[in-house]
């Protein structure tokens, strides 16, 4: 007998998808927005392990490993056609894409590309430094992990507890189990990549779930609510909605809450509010249930596949300008229109071709087909199908053949890691540096490295003159980690804290350790805003937190991506209305001199745009 649906289930999907949506392209605003792919896993905890105990009663033993491949199958051959259709593009048109894709597409398709990703150190937060069209699919490979690991254990595990109380205690055993080792594993200010991509532990998200079925929770709701007034099931179902709604909000992808006990918190209260959508005589329920939401709902499977690639190819890692890279609710469409075309041709099969897009049910015939294809009474709408596919796969082997495996990108991440750690240290010996900076800058200069020397040369002196002894602290993302060997050689006394891929809204553990440890001089030099955009009031709070009595300069943006303006526009209209605040237009300077100042990824800066970018901010604080 089959599952009942439960609709508004539908609807709080569609919703999560718009919030993750929303996430990547406005992270300034709902910080949060990542958690809601939690949704996915509580759903399927809650409807996988509902069907398992109808099995267990059932006299008749499950087919495992059948109800494995054919789940593996329904998630499989969407996720291998939007992946062709990616390659076919990228390799027409964004062959920078291709760069180490290879490997993101086989594990893809082998459900082990999370496992890929946190081997080879990719983040799921740092698109800017590497960007892959199908760095979203870590979900779909620990959902099937979890889908492999999970009906067995329970059926041939848990389920042998005929308590149902038992079953509950044992597997939120294994929830705190999973939960303590994110909050273990988590390192704060590393990348979390790591645990938010780890199958162990993202586990308790998808038990939350299982929690709900074994402990009965939407039926202890009926039974409860049975004797109260429904309208009480709303406004709590209404409250945890929006309790949870509210975490998304505040919750931050870096900071050690949200991988200490808030992304927990979150599952518990979109749990509560599935149990609460379930209720028959819930009023909210029947708001969940509108057609247009469900309808949009039961597809969201191709809208999670399409909305990455899109992001990448036209905002994150988009090449040009142009009206589409500006309009965000453009490429929302984009998604939509993708996704639905996606489920109704490979999905629901209105419109087949023989091999490749068979009738459901059908067996796939190699030779019949080609038959049916040649034929020429043959449906003109499966030939021209048809064609699509022969042309979309062979793009795809070329690209899979011809993709790049070893780049400069990875080449500047590892030089970027090794970076950091160097100017980590050299903040701890700033002793020893301002020691060297005291001496004329005679003395100074002579006792540089040759390397450091050559660097005063190609700047120039008089600069250098200026600024050796000048104190202040720079705070930035990786374009200072890359110029960071300029600022130290030019501010000796000085203390550089960069990050890769950090934002600015995320600089406040940041700040509070500068000051706790006494590395917050008294003029501030903040460069960020190449990862992503952020709101006057994030900026102004970042600036009350250093401190009013500070000279703070504000480092404007040039990298070429969408929210480039809105940042500097930003730092521009906020340095206007505070004396203590001062704009360096780099982007200026950038645009009207550029000459071959970047490197292969259009982003960082090369050695000749370090210099640059040095003589635009020494000239700024000196003059």
């Amino acid at each position: 007998m089959a599952q009942k649906r439960y609709t508004s289930v539908d609807t709080l999907r569609f919703l999560s998808i718009l919030a993750i949506i929303f996430y990547h392209y406005r992270t300034y605003i709902i910080p949060g927005g990542f958690l809601a792919v939690d949704v996915f896993f509580i759903i399927s905890g809650l409807f996988v392990t509902r069907s398992l105990i109808k099995k267990r009663s059932s006299d008749r033993p499950p087919a495992l490993p059948l109800t494995f491949f054919k789940r593996a199958k329904k998630n499989w051959f969407p996720m291998f056609v939007v992946i062709a259709i990616c390659l076919t593009a990228i390799l027409l048109f964004r062959h920078d894409l291709l760069v180490n894709v290879s490997s993101d597409v086989w594990s893809s398709l082998t459900f082990t590309n999370n496992w890929q990703q946190i081997l080879s150190g990719s983040s799921y937060f740092q698109e800017m430094i590497h960007p892959s069209l199908f760095t979203h699919l870590w979900y779909v490979a620990v959902y099937m992990q979890l889908m492999l690991i999970w009906p067995p254990l329970y059926y041939y595990g848990i389920s042998r507890f005929k308590d149902f109380k038992v079953q509950g205690w044992v597997i939120l055993g294994f929830v705190l189990i999973s939960a303590l080792a994110m909050g273990l594993i988590f390192t704060s200010g590393e990348d979390p990549t790591r645990v938010y991509y780890g199958t162990d532990t993202r586990a308790f998200t998808f038990l939350i779930g299982a929690l709900l079925a074994v402990w009965h929770v939407p039926e202890q709701f009926e039974q409860v609510f049975k004797i109260k007034k429904w309208w009480l099931l709303d406004i709590l179902t209404l409250v945890l909605f929006f309790g949870s709604v509210a975490l998304m909000f505040v919750l931050k992808d870096g900071s050690g809450w949200t991988y200490r006990g808030g992304m927990l918190l979150f599952d518990g209260l979109v749990a509560l509010t599935i149990a609460g959508l379930m209720q028959e005589h819930s009023i909210l329920r029947r708001v969940f249930e509108w057609k247009p939401l469900v309808w949009l709902g039961e597809r969201s499977l191709p809208m999670y596949l399409w909305y990455y690639p899109i992001y990448i190819v036209w905002h994150s890692a988009a090449k040009n300008q142009n009206w589409l890279t500006d309009n965000i609710w453009a490429q929302i469409i984009l998604i939509m229109a993708l996704a639905l075309v996606t489920d109704a041709i490979i999905i629901r099969k209105y419109w087949t071709t023989p091999i490749f897009n068979p009738p459901k049910g059908s067996k796939i015939r190699l030779f019949t087909g080609i038959k049916q294809i040649f034929n020429r009474h043959g449906k003109r709408s499966a030939q021209i199908l048809f064609a699509l596919f022969v042309f979309i796969y062979g793009a795809t082997a070329i690209a899979l053949a011809t993709a790049p495996t070893e780049t400069n990108i990875s080449v500047q991440e590892k030089a970027a890691a090794d970076q950091q750690k160097q100017n980590e240290e050299r903040n701890r010996k700033l002793a020893e540096q301002k020691e060297k900076a005291e001496k004329d800058f005679a003395t100074y200069y002579d006792k540089l490295e040759t390397d450091d020397k050559q660097k005063i040369d190609n700047v120039g002196k008089d600069l250098a003159k200026k600024t050796y002894g000048m104190s202040a602290t720079f705070i930035g993302d990786s374009l200072t980690v890359g110029v960071s060997d300029y600022i130290y050689t030019f501010y000796p006394m000085s203390i550089v804290d960069a990050q890769v891929g950090r934002q600015l809204y995320n600089t406040e553990d940041t700040i509070a350790n500068l000051a706790n440890n006494g590395q917050l001089a008294d003029t501030v030099v903040v460069d960020l805003g190449a990862n992503g955009p952020f709101t006057k009031n994030q900026l102004e709070t970042m600036i009350q937190q250093i401190g009013k009595d500070k000279t703070i300069y504000l480092v404007n943006t040039h990298v070429d991506r969408p929210w480039r303006d809105q940042v500097n526009s930003v730092l521009e209209e906020a340095t206007s209305e505070n004396n203590h605040l001062h704009l360096i237009d780099w982007n200026s300077y950038f645009q009207a001199n550029n000459n071959n100042w970047l490197e292969e990824d259009g982003v960082h800066l090369n050695d000749t745009g370090d210099q640059a970018w040095i003589k635009v901010v020494g000239d700024a604080m000196t003059k």
